[in-house]
């Protein structure tokens, strides 16, 4: 679909927060970018219990044929910064509370706290 506007309006990133491979935060993703660094390896066993989810045969339902990848940190949480009731902060799972960090470390990052 071709979209035309008529006016292009400004843009302005005002903060922005991340969780990548390698790296916890925004400035942590930039170095590793300038530093040419790559995130990308072999697997951790706590990540991913290759006994049960490896098989070196592509295309076997339920497994993986490849033991590298990149490793998101859900476990880094600063639950300091997320304003959330306690009950919410106990029956979230680690991914959404990963969420929930990145949009505080964002939000502090515009200068919104």
């Amino acid at each position: 679909m071709n979209v035309e506007y008529e006016q292009t309006l400004p843009l302005a990133i005002v903060g922005a927060g991340c969780r990548f491979a390698g790296a916890n935060n925004l400035d942590e993703f930039w170095d590793e970018i300038r530093s040419r660094r790559c995130a990308i390896g072999e697997l951790p066993l706590s990540h991913l219990d290759q006994s049960l989810y490896f098989d070196p045969r592509k295309g076997q339902l339920g497994k993986t044929y490849s033991r590298i990848g990149g490793v998101v940190p859900f476990d880094l949480l600063h639950a300091d910064r997320i304003l959330a009731p306690a009950k919410v902060l106990e029956a979230a799972d680690s991914v959404h509370l990963s969420f929930l960090d990145v949009v505080a470390e964002a939000i502090e990052r515009a200068g919104w706290e």
